[in-house]
């Protein structure tokens, strides 16, 4: 599940339980989601799909256990809300993920990936109007007058909003269509071209379908060329393109400027995988070498050594150094 799950539960105090994958599937454990539940469980989490690997996992069943211990059961479709139910119509095998499914009570599908949308804007939808007044806030006693939100956001800016619809309306129900048939495609031609090249095997299985335009692959033997070199050697062509840890792996999320590229990307793979069995030190170094180490620290040491780097970057970014602080005081000063 993604990370923003971590960061509402740090916000609202509240204890986040984490199930493992099936190994191969990449889809959540439902069998140790159920033994995880608890008195004190108030919510079960599906992805549909999840960002890492493009698995989508059986929200049925998830969703299923939720309406029998009488808990909520969220749909993360920020990936898939604005591509899955088009996938679907295509005759692609995307599985039921959304309301359709009795036990599902809330959903998020974000506007700015296959919505096409500006940074910004995204969507939450519940099941029935009694659980979305749950996110409201009414304040009455404030000497301002009563003040009411809807959300976590209180004041947010309308052009984004505008700008939103405005992608909406202009797509439309045959825009969204056409941009998710070329997306397919290529998607499906990608990961059965990949899972033709020795040395690579596509996350998830070779054999899954394509669900989405969002999949991982991984290289491996018979050469045990590394992942992250290999990612490091698409990028210098031009492809922009992440890692995964676990397992170790390249991400390939597909937007509407790749539709086509099919033939270009998989040759790309081919090509830097014989420049790495003639230089087993091609791409090695830089950012490949710091993902690697991390990846293979023991996992509390990872955890706490990425936490004190990401940290210390953030503090860099927003501290204002001593010398700039006294300027500006200084000339706020002389302003007034």
């Amino acid at each position: 599940a993604h990370p923003a799950f971590s960061k509402a539960a740090r916000y609202f105090g509240m204890r986040l339980v984490r199930v493992p994958v099936d190994a191969r599937t990449l889809r959540a454990d439902v069998d140790a989601m159920r033994a995880a539940i608890t008195p004190r469980t108030v919510c079960l989490v599906a992805s549909a799909p999840q960002y890492p690997h493009g698995a989508i996992d059986d929200v049925a069943a998830i969703a299923a256990l939720a309406r029998a211990h009488g808990v909520g059961c969220h749909v993360d479709g920020c990936l898939g809300g604005f591509i899955l139910p088009f996938a679907a119509r295509l005759g692609y095998a995307v599985p039921p993920f959304d309301f359709a499914v009795r036990g599902v009570t809330s959903m998020s599908a974000d506007t700015h990936k296959y919505g096409y949308a500006t940074k910004g804007t995204s969507v939450v939808l519940f099941a029935d109007a009694a659980l979305r007044r749950h996110m409201y806030t009414v304040v009455t006693g404030w000497a301002g007058g009563t003040y009411a939100t809807a959300t976590l956001g209180g004041s947010r800016a309308g052009s984004l909003s505008a700008a939103c619809w405005a992608s909406l309306v202009h797509l439309g129900d045959d825009g969204y269509m056409r941009h998710a048939e070329r997306l397919m495609r290529t998607a499906d031609a990608i990961r059965k071209g990949l899972a033709a090249i020795d040395g690579v095997r596509v996350l998830g299985g070779d054999d899954a379908p394509t669900t989405s335009p969002v999949f991982a692959f991984a290289a491996g033997a018979p050469d045990s060329i590394d992942s992250y070199r290999l990612q490091a050697g698409l990028q210098r062509r031009g492809w922009e393109l992440g890692k995964t840890t676990a397992p170790l792996g390249i991400h390939v999320s597909l937007t509407a400027k790749h539709a086509g590229t099919e033939q270009r990307f998989l040759d790309d793979v081919r090509a830097v995988l014989a420049e790495m069995r003639a230089d087993p030190d091609a791409y090695a170094g830089g950012s490949v070498a710091m993902y690697g180490v991390t990846a293979k620290l023991p996992a509390g040491l990872g955890a706490a050594l990425l936490t004190d780097i990401a940290s210390e970057y953030i503090d860099v970014v927003l501290d204002v150094p001593a010398d700039a602080a006294t300027a500006t005081a200084a000339a706020a000063a002389a302003a007034t």
